[in-house]
């Protein structure tokens, strides 16, 4: 089964949301932040968990607007229990495919199987509630946050990953550099937003295609990363989309 990889915009913009429409990835988008542009395909609806008082009411208007892939409920930690947050969950789940639950401040087996768990992959947005890794092993998980690296070495090594988000590359491509298997880089003669797309298709790949290391453009045998030096192509072809019917619990 394909493994969504997905980044999230702040908001309205053109240049990001464009780079990650460009690349096999999905974009997402953080309710409460400033609204997407008009015509972009929201596929990931992530909970306002930054924000000092999110809304429910609006994380499930947005959810009704965009008809999401993934929705993000409220993390099941502080005033948000669990009957609450799987009430929440029910909602979301008339209107997006797969509902998203991070079990914060309960074991992962106390999420009903028909949700997809989140596991929070980033310390800086984490909780002390939050369980180790081994604990979600036998469920199909949602990486929240966190390098790709750490994503497929740390996590995927405990568990079995449906989907994964994070917005890394975007700081790998401030700083010139793409990110490859193999590590970060150097490509400054390369556009922000093409840094950007470059590192999230190889990102999909190491997911998807882990055994294809030749050019899709030009058939020259790639190096560690997407960028091909014979041909310099950018070109991507877009994967097939993960197959609906399948369930989380393993």
């Amino acid at each position: 089964m394909t493994v969504d990889v997905i980044m999230t915009v702040q908001g309205a913009s053109e240049g990001t949301t464009r780079a990650i429409e460009r690349s096999p990835a999905l974009l997402g988008w953080e309710t409460g932040n400033t609204d997407p542009l008009p015509n972009a395909n929201v596929e990931f609806l992530d909970w306002p968990f930054t924000h000092d008082d999110p809304s429910l009411e609006d994380h499930i208007a947005a959810a009704k607007e965009h008809r999401p892939r993934y929705a993000v409920a409220p993390d099941i930690e502080g005033d948000w229990t669990l009957d609450r947050v799987l009430d929440a969950a029910a909602e979301l789940d008339e209107y997006a495919e797969t509902v998203i639950v991070v079990p914060k401040a309960v074991p992962p087996n106390r999420v009903p199987d028909r949700y997809r768990l989140g596991l929070p992959n980033q310390p800086a947005w984490g909780s002390d509630g939050s369980w180790p890794k081994w604990e979600y092993a036998d469920w199909r998980v949602h990486v929240l946050g966190g390098s790709p690296t750490d994503q497929r070495e740390e996590v995927g090594a405990y568990t079995t990953v449906g989907s994964v988000d994070g917005a890394n590359v975007a700081a790998y491509a401030e700083y010139g550099r793409i990110w490859t298997p193999s590590g970060q880089t150097e490509q400054p003669n390369r556009s922000y937003y093409e840094r950007i797309e470059a590192s999230l298709t190889n990102v999909w790949r190491a997911w998807n295609e882990p055994g294809e290391e030749n050019c899709r453009e030009c058939g020259t045998r790639l190096g560690a990363g997407y960028l091909c030096d014979d041909c310099d192509t950018l070109t991507v072809q877009q994967p097939a989309l993960a197959d609906g019917g399948a369930t989380d619990a393993e």
